[in-house]
C-alpha cells in the first residue's frame, strides 16, 4: 500500500492510516501484543495514523478505573480476565507500560467525522452521538475521568449510548425464543445489521442458519430497522467478524462498510481500503489469516 518504516510504525508520503479499532485481546500472542501497540503508538504520535476507540479498548479502560476502593469498573472476573489475559500477559497489570497503554487508549476518539467520510467501531447513530457530545472533547474523546465511574454505574442514556457505539444495537426477542452464540452462550437479544441496504436484517451476526426461519422476529423487525444508516456519507467501522466468504456480499451495503473479516481467527482476512475521490473508485487490500 506504499507504507514504508518509520520510527516504530510506518509512513506514506501522502496518506494517513485509520484503524478502526480492537487493537487488543483476541487471538493475537503476547509478542505480538505488544508490537501492534508500539506500532500504533508510534504512528499516531508522528502524525501517520488515527484510531477510533473499540470496545476493547473501552474495557481496558474500565477494567483499570476504580469504582471505589474494593472495585472496579469492570469486575476483575475470571471470565473478564481470561478475555483480557493476552494484553495482560503483555502488559502486566499496574506496571509502567501498563498505565501508558492505558492513558494511549484515553485519547482514542468515538468516532471521526469529515464531510466525505465517517469512522466508528460498531455503530453509527446519529441520536446518541449527540446526547454523547457533552461527554467528549473537540476530538470526540472522553475529557473526565469520572465518565467511566458513571458508566460503570449504568447511568441512563449514557450506558446505552456507549453501548450501541462500541457494540452496536441489539434488540431483545420474543419470550421463550433465545439461540446459542458462537461461544456457546445463550442469548435472548438479537445483533442488528445496521449497515445492511437490504431487509436481511439479522442473518449471520450471532444467530445460527434459519433462525429466523424458525421463529416469528416479525415484531421486532421494525424496532431493528430504525436502526438502519440512512446517510449518503461513507461510514467505516469494524467489530463484527464478517465471514471473508461474505465479502462480495457485503459490498452491496456501501455506502456503510465493514472493515472486519475476522482476522482474529485462523483463515480470516486483514482487510483495508485505500479511499480516493469517491467510495467506488477506491481499492481493497487483503491478507489471508493462516495459522
Amino acid at each position: 500500500m506504499g507504507y514504508t518504516p518509520f520510527g516504530n510504525g510506518y509512513r506514506h508520503s501522502e496518506r494517513t492510516l485509520i484503524m478502526v479499532g480492537d487493537l487488543i485481546d483476541g487471538t493475537s500472542s503476547v509478542s505480538g501484543q505488544r508490537r501492534v501497540i508500539e506500532i500504533a503508538q508510534s504512528m499516531v504520535h508522528h502524525g501517520d495514523a488515527q484510531i477510533v476507540m473499540g470496545n476493547h479498548e473501552f474495557n481496558a479502560i474500565c477494567y483499570a478505573t476504580k469504582m471505589d476502593s474494593n472495585h472496579y469498573v469492570r469486575l476483575h472476573s475470571e471470565k473478564n480476565q481470561r478475555q483480557h489475559q493476552v494484553f495482560l500477559e503483555a502488559f502486566p497489570f499496574g506496571t509502567e507500560p501498563y498505565w501508558q497503554a492505558i492513558e494511549f487508549f484515553k485519547t482514542m476518539p468515538l468516532w471521526i467525522e469529515t464531510p466525505n467520510y465517517r469512522v466508528v467501531h460498531a455503530c453509527w447513530n446519529d441520536a446518541a452521538m449527540k446526547r454523547l457530545a457533552s461527554e467528549l472533547d473537540t476530538q470526540n474523546c472522553f475529557y473526565a475521568e469520572s465518565f467511566f465511574q458513571r458508566f460503570g454505574a449504568e447511568e441512563q442514556p449514557l450506558f446505552d449510548d456507549i453501548e450501541l457505539i462500541l457494540k452496536g444495537p441489539e434488540v431483545p426477542l420474543p419470550d421463550g425464543i433465545s439461540f446459542q452464540d458462537k461461544y456457546g452462550h445463550t442469548r435472548t437479544r438479537l445483533r442488528v445489521r445496521w449497515w445492511n441496504n437490504s431487509e436481511v436484517l439479522f442473518q449471520g451476526i450471532e444467530a445460527e442458519i434459519g433462525f429466523q426461519d424458525r421463529n416469528n422476529v416479525s415484531e421486532i423487525y421494525h424496532l431493528a430497522s430504525s436502526y438502519c444508516y440512512q446517510s449518503a456519507v461513507p461510514v467505516f467501522f469494524g467489530h463484527y467478524w464478517i465471514p471473508p466468504e461474505d465479502f462480495n456480499h457485503e459490498l452491496h451495503n456501501a455506502p456503510a462498510v465493514c472493515l472486519d473479516y475476522s482476522v482474529g481467527r485462523k483463515g480470516g482476512q486483514l482487510m483495508a481500503i485505500r479511499l480516493n475521490e469517491s467510495l467506488d473508485k477506491s481499492e481493497w487490500f487483503s491478507v489471508v489469516r493462516y495459522h
